[in-house]
């Protein structure tokens, strides 16, 4: 997970148990600029997924990850 980072990004997360899942990244307004996955279905255990920004502006970014059990979220910046 560079941080800042221009052109991509490693979202990591762990689970106890299966779950489906929503990732995703928001401005700082809160609204959705990409979708990762949604209701996308992980087993337990460690996980890691590259993330393209080339779309994003240089900006200020939530990574937003949920699940039924879960929520997270992380700031990052993108700086082309």
């Amino acid at each position: 997970f560079p941080n800042p980072s221009s052109q991509q990004i490693i979202a990591g997360f762990s689970l106890q148990t299966a779950a489906r899942v929503d990732l995703d990244i928001r401005d700082m307004q809160g609204k959705i600029v990409q979708t990762i996955a949604k209701k996308a279905f992980y087993l337990p255990g460690q996980h890691k997924l590259t993330i393209n920004l080339p779309e994003l502006s240089d900006g200020i970014y939530v990574l937003s990850l949920k699940s039924s059990r879960f929520a997270k979220t992380e700031k990052f910046v993108v700086n082309h």
